[in-house]
């Protein structure tokens, strides 16, 4: 099935210029749901995905244009993923598009709380064997104020940088420790995409 994944950045979509198989997003989309994924990536940010100011509510908006562009391009499903950072009410635009039954494809919207950093931190024994050193259980992901941060700390005097740490993760990572460790916004998102 062909996906359009659109996201916020390189940690989230990798060099996607360079290599598509670098995006640690696309790899939790493929091991969290048993189809076979052809992937497009792309920046929330794209030109393409302009939206006018004005009543409606800017990211809802968004969320429709990214849509209807997956629709009119023939993509069978949309996965589309930002963070929340400090502002909650970005779920309920993101469930409205999820919910609107106006364009005819799969899709699967997620707020990362609260940021995508978040859901890097949560499987210690897959910290454990990327850093090559015992790593302990870490405080709540969701509950993290700079979970980027948090995830440098962690690094320490590692070789890696953070986007191939987290494309790392998303290969060892136990995808249902996410999802119990991040049930605000990894949980309902990985049930999305394993209804596409």
């Amino acid at each position: 099935m062909k996906v359009l994944l659109i996201s916020e950045g390189k940690h989230e979509l990798g060099d996607f210029t360079r290599d598509e198989t670098l995006s640690a997003l696309s790899k939790l989309v493929s091991r969290t749901n048993s189809k076979t994924f052809e992937f497009t990536l792309k920046t929330v940010r794209d030109h393409e995905f302009r939206v006018i100011p004005g009543r409606g509510g800017k990211l809802f908006k968004r969320a429709m244009r990214c849509l209807r562009y997956a629709a009119d391009n023939g993509f069978g499903a949309l996965v589309f993923v930002i963070d929340q950072d400090d502002e909650p009410e970005r779920r309920e635009p993101l469930d409205r598009a999820q919910e609107y039954d106006g364009v005819a494809i799969g899709r699967a919207f997620g707020l990362a709380v609260r940021t995508f950093d978040a859901w890097m931190i949560a499987d210690e024994q897959a910290l454990s064997k990327i850093l090559g050193r015992i790593i302990q259980r870490q405080p709540s992901p969701e509950a993290i104020s700079d979970a980027k941060s948090h995830c440098k700390s962690l690094l320490g005097s590692a070789a890696l940088g953070l986007t191939d740490l987290y494309k790392a993760i998303a290969d060892e990572a136990i995808i249902e420790r996410i999802e119990e460790r991040c049930p605000i916004g990894f949980a309902p998102f990985a049930a999305r995409v394993r209804r596409l």
